[in-house]
């Protein structure tokens, strides 16, 4: 099925929530064990992103690095950059 042109990323990921609460969402190693983060929790930790970054003065078509590995907070600040109507600029932790 191809998704609704229509419908943003962050659209799609609150269905989601809505659909599946407390099912696994995102699996982080760290330290030999892996954290869960269900989607309700993760969606609850973009939305409070979110804000916080609002709240440092940013406004709608601000770019914003991500500089990180491929991890978990990786999604989530994608998410959160996008839900507050940022753009999202991703530099891999390799280039440097």
């Amino acid at each position: 099925m191809i998704p609704n042109q229509d419908v943003m990323p962050i659209e799609m990921f609150a269905r989601r929530v809505k659909k599946s609460p407390n099912k696994v969402y995102l699996r982080q190693p760290v330290n030999g064990e892996y954290i869960e983060t269900t989607w309700a929790e993760a969606y609850q930790q973009t939305l409070r992103l979110a804000q916080g970054l609002i709240g440092l003065g940013l406004k709608k078509g601000d770019r914003v690095a991500i500089l990180a590995n491929n991890c978990a907070d990786w999604f989530i600040a994608d998410y959160a950059l996008v839900a507050a109507g940022l753009v999202p600029t991703p530099i891999y932790a390799t280039a440097g």
